[in-house]
């Protein structure tokens, strides 16, 4: 029972730390299309995860969580595919 809680708790890092990476890339300009391309494909896995938390029966917190996280991921990439002028 103990190395499951571990694995839980490291899956559950694991997507929180998903998160906050697509929130800090969100916030960053990229300046080049490179830029912006790598910024888009590394914000899939956040809305993946956060979707998959999201849609599995566990309590509220896990949902809640994995909602956050999807949503992280989504802003991230609609705000790197926004054209800067």
């Amino acid at each position: 029972m103990e190395s499951l809680a571990r694995t839980v708790v490291i899956i559950l890092l694991v997507i929180l730390i998903l998160g906050i990476v697509a929130a800090v890339l969100a916030k960053k300009s990229r300046k080049t299309v490179k830029g912006r391309i790598a910024s888009m494909a590394i914000s899939v896995f956040p809305v993946l995860a956060g979707g998959w938390l999201m849609f599995l029966d566990v309590g509220i917190g896990a949902r809640a969580l994995g909602a956050a996280v999807a949503a992280a991921g989504v802003i991230s990439i609609w705000r790197n595919s926004q054209k800067k002028n």
